[in-house]
Parts: structure tokens; sequence; C-alpha cells
């Protein structure tokens, strides 16, 4: 039974609690951020197992986080970046956008 909770909030509070270790999460679901403040960019890994089961059972499970990432101001598709060791297609997303300031 879905609870309405997000991406495991235990697992991403316990995440950020250090820098190098909320990246090391984020990396394992997919998802890098590069730069800082309100000029960062997230990317998204397109087709990541791990990002889909973080959101299993939310209205965000199957494709719906990917599709709703994609109509993010700024959102662009088709580049590729470096995630957890591996070369990922991705989903590039302006932090700002996430914050509702795009």
């Amino acid at each position: 039974m879905p609870t309405g909770r997000t991406i495991s909030d235990a697992t991403l509070a316990e995440a950020i609690r250090t820098t190098d270790n909320a990246k090391t999460v984020l990396a394992g679901l997919g998802i890098s951020v590069n730069g800082t403040g309100k000029e960062a960019v997230v990317s998204l890994a397109v087709g990541s197992i791990q990002l889909s089961r973080a959101f299993e059972g939310s209205i965000w499970a199957g494709e719906a986080w990917h599709r709703a990432a994609q109509r993010c101001p700024g959102a662009e598709k088709g580049g590729t970046a470096r995630i957890a060791g591996r070369v990922c297609k991705v989903l590039t997303v302006p932090v700002a956008a996430f914050m509702g300031e795009a």
C-alpha cells in the first residue's frame, strides 16, 4: 500500500547527512547533481531501474516520474553523463525547476 512518501524518505534523509554520502546514494538511484546553488543541474538516468523502483507504489511509478521531469522548465533530453561509473543517457533538469524557481 503506497504511503505517499517519495524516494525512501528515510534513505534520502540519511544520505544528505554528508555531501559525499548524498552523491553516492543519489548515483545509486541514477541521479547526479552538477554545479552548485541555483545554477546546479540534475541528471536523471533514462531507464534507471533503481529510480523506477524508488517510485514503486506511488503516483510516480513506471515512467510517470520521467514524463513529469521532462515537463520541467529547462529540461533537456538526449545527453549523456557518467553516473556511478557508467555512461548513461540522461534527462537534465535545472535544480531551480525542482524548487519552482525556473
